[in-house]
């Protein structure tokens, strides 16, 4: 049974995954497993086959009880703490989901089995900004996915995602999500050539690796800049070189990818495409490699291209959004590669943003939270802005400090932050953090909205010329 306490956020998030991947594709456990069947082995067996485990936390998640009056979390036989502790103990990837203003479980509060479950990063899910917050949900998981599917292939009949409804530890129910991913795209090409499992075109060709001042080598350009940010994944344009004496030509790139965030991932080198004329086109065959966290990869990748194409633009798929780096085929306006880093590495992409010393300390009762600096990064398709603040808790009791303390209102429209920020602060204490969100291009005027309890401030931004 789903506890009452929670049951309205859960019902919406089921919906809205349903909205999102299919309401054929989510089962609950509850209505699969058959009379007869042991639940415990049943259940033991899903938490195995999943690669994401969702659990829900909402304001009596430490403190239920069962009809004797015992703490759930305390009984070694409830199912969902042995589902919870199972998931940990096999490695599942372990998503804290925060609802009703609740903090993160703190290690001291969870029994042993469940201490590591304070560790792990959590999204909360915020009623003024919902929509963008389960955004952001449903792009962790589509990455997940990928993730999942990268290390299990050739493994059929496995599921992708398991969702387990664990509100107040009174939940009962689980959700197994198979995803397909890749929809939506744009008009692929018809032009002659062998066709690629994601529908884009190749064009049979022996690309060579041209090096500055080779024959028949020209460099392209980057007008819009040659780096992109999708969740915490950063790609940079090292090297772009047209070499005209292939046939057909090809775009030869050099291509670093950096992960910043806490978990690998993949570079797929066939997953990139190359855009032109509102077609797109397949890469020459490439690796697939898995990037740890926290470090960074190079590869090299070729498109060939279709005559007399003067632009293009490298399309980046990731979670829930394709980041588009533009080319000039020609070399005509905009840097080189290797301009456009030494642009990066002398601090000419990342602006400053002012702020009013007078707004920039905001007071929420015993809370304080202090706007020290604002900046924003140019990227080729987007801006991210980050504000670093600090806040103090003069209070007798711990505090939550994270992203859903924050909007960012562009148009009047709220905006929800992608750091991944959850964290507490301790009574009598402080803590700093960044949060990020992103921005459009255009973006001028913004305004940062913070919340506490009830108590709620505003702080206008404009955003720099970044052009």
């Amino acid at each position: 049974m789903i506890s009452v306490h929670t049951a309205g956020h859960t019902g919406r998030l089921r919906d809205a995954l349903s909205a999102e991947f299919g309401s054929d594709e989510i089962f609950r456990d509850l209505d699969t497993i058959s009379p007869g069947d042991d639940f415990v082995e049943a259940m033991s067996h899903g938490v195995a086959s999943c690669s994401v485990f969702l659990a829900i936390v909402g304001r009596q998640w430490l403190t239920a009880v069962d009809r004797d009056g015992r703490r759930r979390l305390d009984d070694p036989a409830d199912h969902v703490r042995r589902e919870l502790a199972e998931a940990l103990e096999r490695g599942v990837r372990v998503i804290p989901v925060l609802v009703q203003g609740a903090p993160m479980p703190r290690a001291a509060d969870l029994p042993d089995l469940l201490k590591t479950f304070a560790a792990r990063n959590a999204i909360e899910l915020d009623d003024e900004g919902w929509q963008s917050d389960v955004n952001r949900l449903a792009e962790a998981i589509r990455r997940d996915v990928h993730l999942s599917r990268a290390a299990r292939r050739g493994i059929a009949d496995k599921p992708l995602l398991s969702w387990r409804i664990a509100l107040g530890l009174l939940g009962a129910g689980a959700l197994i999500i198979a995803v397909v991913l890749g929809r939506g795209r744009l008009r692929e090409s018809s032009q002659a050539g062998a066709s690629t499992p994601g529908g884009a075109s190749t064009i049979a060709s022996s690309p060579r690796e041209p090096s500055a001042g080779s024959g028949g080598a020209t460099r392209a350009t980057l007008p819009a800049g040659g780096e992109a940010e999708i969740g915490g994944l950063v790609y940079e344009v090292l090297d772009a070189a047209v070499d005209a004496g292939s046939v057909p030509r090809v775009l030869n790139l050099r291509i670093r990818l950096t992960n910043h965030g806490r978990y690998p991932t993949t570079f797929s080198v066939p997953d990139f495409r190359l855009q032109v004329d509102g077609e797109l086109h397949a890469p020459n065959p490439g690796p697939t490699d898995v990037v740890e966290a926290e470090s960074a990869q190079e590869n090299s990748v070729s498109f060939p291209l279709p005559p007399a194409a003067a632009r293009a633009t490298l399309r980046i798929p990731g979670a829930g959004e394709t980041a588009e780096i533009p080319l000039d085929l020609n070399g005509r306006t905009g840097p080189t590669a290797a301009q456009d880093r030494e642009l990066r590495r002398g601090g000419k992409r990342t602006f400053a943003v002012p702020v009013n010393p007078s707004t920039s300390r905001m007071r929420f009762d015993t809370v304080t939270c202090e706007l020290r600096s604002v900046s924003v990064h140019r990227y080729s398709h987007k801006l991210t802005l980050t504000l670093n603040v600090r806040v103090l808790n003069g209070g007798r009791q711990d505090v939550t400090f994270g992203d859903g303390h924050f909007r960012l209102l562009l148009d009047g429209t709220p905006r929800s932050p992608i750091s991944g920020i959850s964290t507490t602060v301790a009574s009598e204490g402080s803590r700093d953090g960044a949060i990020v969100f992103d921005l459009p291009l255009d973006a001028t005027d913004v305004v940062l909205r913070a919340r506490w309890g009830d108590i709620t401030a505003e702080v206008p931004l404009r955003i720099p010329s970044t052009d």
